[in-house]
């Protein structure tokens, strides 16, 4: 039986490690009320809900606040609140940047902040996944099924040319973000325009923007796992002009500050918190 409270982040297959970065696993058996915050690290992802559905607020709580328990999420502009009341099991698929755009066709800059329910792209196929998935009694049985239907989504329709667009990602990655849009014309022989278009067509948001996103996930890495720097040392260190810029840039995109980031927030994953029931100054918004 899948009851044993963890936290597993778990590899794709050989087959789809083009497409996805990895399989995250939450199971809780608490029966209060979890708030999590999910903030943007420049994937995009398909979350699945075998207990209780996630629910987008939690003052107005009715029908039309759950979110289905099987869809999908596009860039995130800004952080997002959810919400969970009673146990909690969840499976989310991290697509790398390109990655959603590979599996459905949709053009990326489409599904920027957007929740859809799978079924609506994938009809009763999404409703047969999401019942056998519920039937599976172990978590490599989940996986090898659900790998099974992101491959049958990925033959659905023929792939466009990505490879301005990989280069491009892999060099921004490569840089730790510390890449202009003028570089990467240089770099891939494009032009700047051609870049910014790809880039909206198939990761969904500019160029420059995902280059400033890579750049806080190695900021919240450091954080996380790094030595203790002082955070104005750690700010010029991945390069931040100033501690104050790097504040507010992350302020903007998590909703909270570093320190919190490293206090009393439990990090499930590196864009992905879990608020405490009980720190005071410490609660997200429910809205």
């Amino acid at each position: 039986m899948i009851t044993k409270e963890s936290n597993m982040q778990l590899p794709p297959s050989k087959q789809l490690s083009n497409l996805v970065k990895h399989y995250l696993y939450l199971e809780s058996q608490t029966t209060s009320i979890k708030t999590f915050r999910l903030f943007t690290d420049g994937n995009t992802g398909m979350v699945f809900s075998f207990r209780n559905r996630l629910i987008a607020k939690i003052n107005t709580l009715n029908a039309t606040d759950e979110l289905p328990d099987a869809f999908i999420y596009g860039q995130i502009n800004t952080f997002k609140n959810l919400f969970s009341v009673d146990k909690t099991s969840l499976l989310i698929v991290v697509f790398h940047p390109h990655g959603l755009n590979q599996l459905l066709g949709i053009p990326a800059h489409e599904l920027m902040d957007e929740i859809i329910d799978l079924r609506s792209l994938s009809g009763a196929e999404g409703s047969i996944v999401m019942d056998s998935l519920l039937d599976c009694t172990s978590i490599p049985e989940r996986i090898q099924l659900l790998e099974a239907f992101l491959i049958r989504l990925s033959k659905n329709h023929i792939a466009k040319s990505q490879q301005i667009v990989l280069s491009s990602i892999h060099r921004i990655v490569t840089c730790g973000g510390l890449m202009t849009v003028n570089q990467l014309a240089h770099y891939t022989g494009y032009t700047s325009k051609s870049i910014e278009r790809k880039f909206l067509e198939i990761v969904g948001i500019p160029p420059k923007r995902f280059a400033n996103t890579i750049k806080q996930n190695i900021y919240l890495k450091e954080l996380r796992d790094g030595p203790k720097d002082k955070l104005t040392d750690l700010a010029f260190k991945v390069g931040y002009y100033d501690h104050s810029h790097a504040f507010k840039e992350f302020k903007k995109n998590t909703g909270v500050t570093p320190l919190q980031y490293v206090g009393n927030l439990k990090a499930l994953a590196l864009n992905l918190l879990e608020f405490p029931t009980d720190a005071p100054g410490l609660q997200a918004n429910k809205e």
